[in-house]
């Protein structure tokens, strides 16, 4: 059993599609080998406002119960 989260830290309006496309990426090749996982932002401002810094999570475990604790943090454990 394990739980993996990567966190992609970016600014602005045109680095959160590549930071959303790279975290949808990485659930997308766990479901392929048979995992659960997601993709989620968070940002303290409006994500639309150039040069504000925000995050991009993906998390992916092995069963939906390790996921589900995971997302309860405030931020995953990368």
């Amino acid at each position: 059993m394990a739980v993996t989260a990567v966190e992609v830290v970016y600014r602005g309006i045109f680095q959160r599609l590549l930071s959303r496309a790279i975290c949808r990426t990485i659930v997308l090749a766990a479901r392929k080998e048979g995992k659960i996982g997601t993709a989620f932002g968070r940002y303290s401002d409006s994500p639309e406002r150039n040069g504000i810094p925000a995050k991009y999570f993906a998390v992916v475990a092995d069963d939906p119960l390790e996921l589900q604790e995971t997302l309860a943090q405030y931020e995953p454990k990368a």
